[in-house]
Formats: structure tokens, sequence, C-alpha cells
């Protein structure tokens, strides 16, 4: 039979298109059993539940090329130890709950569902959690300020899109975070990009007043102070960064629950948080007035013992507070006029 002969046999056709479709099915099916081995629970980038007992880190592995998560000792969750069982029962509970939440209407898991709210991927990582939603939340460990935010996420507003209350038990809470913190171990390759090298204003070192300076656009003094429009500047970014998700970005808090920075708005909370607020010079009939320079800086740099103001201290350095307040005392209809340096930061540390 001639090449030609064969081409328009239809047999020869269709003996091609079964040869091909058994080649394909024999390689789909080894590439099946390949990613099962490496994406089934226990595998090689999936880690047992278990690993919930662990502490999980992340760090960049230069084989790989990218940052790859690190199992380290024991970190029970919720203070007690999961055994293999208990760990599965409770991760397939938060699964469950995420499923019935349609939680991947507003987020993303692995890169996939909506882009409205963060990728929770890696949210058990999260440095946020210790720096600021544990002081905010009153909660002594990370699990216990996710879990609080989880069942009360309209009491702790971040930015203009807020989480809505989704009427979240305290068990469905643990067991949402323990999904959490066992997704945070799985080798993603690299997923989100870049996640352990994300610097913001609350992590990593803060830049220096020259620094501060070339990139608000001009030289600083030789003093290394800035001028108002320096600071205001680089506060409002620092405001933005570390503020707003309390104070809101227009300063005017949450009514009950977060003060405004405005003075002459009204506000009422706890007697705690009132009377802190009375004793500094903060507050008075019922309003927010502006009070002292000194004690506005001891705010930010100590927080406000036995409320959610946290003490920025020891995660900022002198420029950033000096600018964040300078911003506060100079913004939302605040008129105070002194501009603040980076020397009374640090002079008020010292205690002088």
């Amino acid at each position: 039979m001639s090449p030609a002969s064969s081409a328009s046999d239809p047999a020869f056709w269709r003996a091609g298109a079964i040869s091909m479709t058994i080649v394909m099915l024999v390689v789909l099916v080894f590439l099946t059993v390949d990613s099962l081995e490496v994406i089934r629970e226990g595998g090689a980038q999936v880690p047992a539940y278990t690993v919930i007992n662990r502490e999980i880190g992340y760090a960049y592995d230069a084989d790989a090329g990218y940052d790859k998560p690190v199992i380290g000792g024991e970190q029970l969750l919720f203070d007690r130890p999961y055994t293999e069982l208990e760990a599965r029962a409770l991760i397939e509970k938060g699964k469950l709950v995420i499923q019935s939440r349609a939680c991947m209407d507003c987020h993303t898991f692995f890169g996939n569902g909506a882009y409205y709210g963060p990728d929770l991927t890696k949210a058990w990582l999260d440095p946020a959690w210790e720096r600021t939603w544990m002081p905010m939340t009153q909660q002594k460990t990370r699990e216990g300020a996710m879990a609080e935010f989880l069942m009360h996420p309209e009491t702790y507003p971040t930015w203009s899109r807020m989480m809505p209350n989704l009427s979240i038990t305290w068990d469905e809470a643990v067991a949402v975070v323990a999904y959490l913190k066992w997704m945070s171990a799985v080798d993603a390759n690299g997923f989100p990009a870049n996640f352990g090298m994300i610097r913001t204003a609350s992590a990593g070192p803060q830049a220096s007043p020259e620094a501060l300076a070339a990139h608000a656009g001009a030289p600083a003094a030789a003093t290394g102070a800035l001028t108002e429009r320096q600071l205001m500047a680089e506060g409002k970014k620092a405001y933005l960064a570390q503020c707003a998700a309390c104070h809101q970005a227009n300063g005017l808090g949450v009514a009950g629950t977060f003060p405004p920075l405005a003075a002459g708005q009204p506000f009422s909370a706890a007697e705690p948080m009132l009377a802190a607020l009375a004793e500094r010079g903060f507050y008075k009939d019922g309003k927010i007035v502006e009070g002292p320079l000194k004690q506005h800086i001891d705010i930010v740099l100590h927080g406000i013992p036995g409320t959610p103001m946290p003490a920025f201290g020891a995660q900022l350095e002198d420029p950033a507070i000096a600018a964040i307040v300078t911003f506060e005392r100079n913004s939302f209809g605040n008129h105070a006029g002194a501009i603040v340096q980076a020397d009374a930061i640090a002079a008020a540390r010292a205690g002088r």
C-alpha cells in the first residue's frame, strides 16, 4: 500500500489515535502516582498533621532557589499536644469550617480563590500576629490572637476591607488556626513569592534619618534632623503601616474599641481605656483632646498596659517613631505645630 493510500485510510488514523491515547494515559498514570507521593499528607512536600505540635519557620534554601518551611522543635498549639488522630480530625474540621464559610470567596489558598483578601498560605508565619495582634487582642499567644480575631473580626477592623463576623465558635476557630499552621508547613515551591523577604515598617531594620531624608526628596541636615515636610511624608507611610488598622486611615478610630486621634472627637469605651487616656491628658468631658507631647511619645514607645494599645518601642527605631508622632499631632484636624526629631525619642527611651 502506498503512503498516500495509508494516509487516506480511516483505520490508519484510528490506530494512531488509539496508540497516542494509550501512551498519554500511561504518562498520566505515572505523573499522578508521582504527584500523589509528593502532595499527600506525610509526603515529600506536605508534612504530617502532627506538625502542628512543632515550631514552623521559613528560610531561604540556596539549593532550591526559594524559601522553604523549616520544622523546628516542640511548639504546642493552644498549650496541648495532639496525637496523629486528633491532629487529623482537627485539621479536617478546620478545612470544613473554611469551606462552609466560603473563605475562598475573599481569600486565596496556594494562589487559588479570590484576591479580595490576603493570601492565607503562610498566614501562620506573619510576624504581625506577635507584633500587632497579640497586644491588640490582649492574647498571650499567636494562636490565641488568631482565634480571637476569627471570632470577633468586627472588633478589630483591618483597613477598609473588614472581615465580616462569620459566627465562628471557639472550637471552629481552634480548628481553622490548626489548619493554617499546618498549611504554613507545606513546601509550596516558594509560593507566595518572596514571602520570607518581605519587610514592612513593622519588620526589619528601620531607615536612618539620612535615608528618610533622601527618600523624601531632600538632603538631611548635618545633625540628622528632618524638615516638617519630610517627617510628615514618612510619618504618613509609617502610620498607615502601623496604626491605621486600629485608628483607621482617617484617624477616627473605632467606637468603643480604638480611640480617634482627632482632637474634639467623642469617644466612649471600657473604663480602663478611658481612665488611661484621661490620666495621660488625652481625654476630657467625653472627648479626645490634644495631649502633652511627652505623653504622646510615651504611649507610642511603651503602649498602654491593660488596653489594646501595643508598645512600638521594640519594633520601630527612633526616626520612625518621631515621624509617626509628628504626623499624628499635625493631621486629622490636629494643629500641634511642633515637630519631633529622633533625638527626642532617644531621650524618652533613656528616661530623660
